[in-house]
């Protein structure tokens, strides 16, 4: 699925859920700001916790970090939610 701003503006009017393997993640929005990072999106684990952040970058990519490291480390840039997921949360 596509990592853009229709994904983006449509996560944060209401929350989406993907499940990967037996886990089921959660993108809802954020106006999380740290340093000069501003999050559009939060990613959630099962138990509603951030696990990282999506932020803008263009409009069909978006940058994706973990959240011990928004607001002082570089988010890497994607194109597929599935693939900002697997940096944030990476499969066992």
């Amino acid at each position: 699925m596509d990592l853009n701003e229709n994904f983006v503006s449509s996560a944060r009017m209401h929350d989406f859920e993907v499940p990967r393997g037996d886990r089921t993640f959660t993108f809802s929005r954020s106006d999380a700001i740290s340093g000069n990072q501003v999050a559009e999106l939060v990613v959630l684990d099962e138990d509603r916790q951030p696990i990282g952040y999506i932020v803008p970058y263009t409009r069909d990519e978006h940058g994706a970090i973990e959240s011990r490291f928004f607001g002082v480390g570089m988010p890497s840039v994607f194109r597929t939610v599935e693939d900002a997921l697997e940096y944030i949360a990476p499969s066992v």
